[in-house]
């Protein structure tokens, strides 16, 4: 969620429990459609859609703060790493005698 000049700007999910790969999306009060790209997730998504919002902000406005919240849904269950995660962890064994 974020504010722009008194407007709240939402882009993202409702509720916790939403899947990384095709989330229930919103854009404000509109469902928003989920890129058939290969690789694409919500978490990254969501961070380069906060950076774009940031980014354009102050060019519009630089001497007018603004606020974001940012509130990844990757630590909510189902937790979905992508391959290269799963690779990595497995790879240093951690959690060969259970977590």
């Amino acid at each position: 969620m974020a504010e722009r000049h008194g407007l709240r700007v939402l882009y993202g999910f409702v509720g916790g429990d939403a899947s990384q790969w095709q989330p229930n999306l919103f854009r404000n009060t509109s469902r928003s459609s989920v890129p058939g790209q290969p690789g694409w997730n919500l978490i990254t998504a969501m961070a380069d859609e906060a950076v774009h919002y940031m980014r354009q902000s102050k060019e519009l406005a630089p001497d007018k703060p603004f606020f974001v919240y940012y509130v990844p849904g990757a630590t909510h269950a189902p937790h979905h790493p992508t391959k290269e995660w799963i690779d990595k962890i497995s790879a240093m064994r951690l959690f060969d005698d259970g977590w």
